[in-house]
């Protein structure tokens, strides 16, 4: 099954298109920033979605699967621990 069929808001997917866009760098402040931006434009509303989704990709141990994603938004040294850490800190917000 495609990730956007089993993930249709694809609210991750969304996640990494614009951290891949605003990022030059992969670090917790980067990710703590955008955090704030994700709010800014989405609202808290969808961000309470995101982490709802993410505990559905953890649960489902898809994690992984969002490397190719990554990639194709330019974040060529994207690896499962970084998605780890990235989600750890988005599911404490």
């Amino acid at each position: 099954m495609k990730l956007s069929e089993k993930y249709p808001e694809e609210y991750f997917n969304h996640w990494i298109a614009m951290f891949c866009a605003n990022n030059s760098e992969f670090n917790n402040d980067a990710i703590i920033e955008q955090i704030e931006m994700y709010k800014s434009f989405e609202g808290e509303e969808e961000f309470s979605e995101l982490k709802a989704e993410l505990n559905s990709i953890i649960e489902n141990d898809d994690l992984d699967k969002f490397i190719e994603i990554g990639k194709n938004f330019g974040w060529k040294e994207i690896k499962t621990d970084d998605l780890i850490n990235m989600t750890q800190i988005i599911r404490k917000e």
